[in-house]
C-alpha cells in the first residue's frame, strides 16, 4: 500500500505538493492562451506517469525467470549498470553547485520566446 501511495505522490496526483505545482503551471498556460504548451505539458506528464507506472508495476509484480534470463540489462556488468545513474547524479549536483551563465541565458531566452519574463 505504501509503495503505491509513494508512486501516486511522486507522479503528482492530488493532494500532493507536486500536483499543485503542475496544476498551477497548467492553469497559467491556459489563462495566458498558450493552449499548445498546455497540450505538450499534459502529454509529457502522461508519458512520465505511464513510464513510471510500468517501472513500479514491474518492481511490485516482479518478472518471470524466463524473462530475467533474456533481459540484457541484468547480464551486463555491475559497473555499466551503475554508470548512468552515477553520471546523472554528478551532473545534477554539479549544476546545483555551479549554474553556468550560458545555460542561464539559454533558459531565459527560451522563457522569453514562450512569452515569459
Amino acid at each position: 500500500v505504501l509503495w503505491m501511495v509513494g508512486f501516486l505522490l511522486i507522479t503528482g496526483t492530488p493532494p500532493s505538493g507536486i500536483f499543485w505545482g503542475k496544476f498551477i503551471v497548467l492553469k497559467e498556460t491556459l489563462l495566458e492562451g498558450k493552449y499548445w504548451i498546455a497540450v505538450i505539458f499534459l502529454v509529457a506528464l502522461a508519458i512520465v506517469f505511464f513510464g513510471m507506472a510500468r517501472i513500479f508495476i514491474s518492481m511490485t509484480q516482479g518478472i518471470s525467470t524466463e524473462e530475467s534470463k533474456s533481459d540484457l540489462l541484468y547480464n551486463r556488468s555491475p559497473i555499466l549498470r551503475a554508470f548512468a545513474p552515477t553520471l546523472f547524479f554528478v551532473l545534477v549536483i554539479s549544476i546545483g553547485i555551479y549554474f553556468p551563465n550560458w545555460l542561464m541565458h539559454t533558459l531565459k531566452d527560451a522563457a522569453r520566446g514562450l512569452g515569459g519574463f
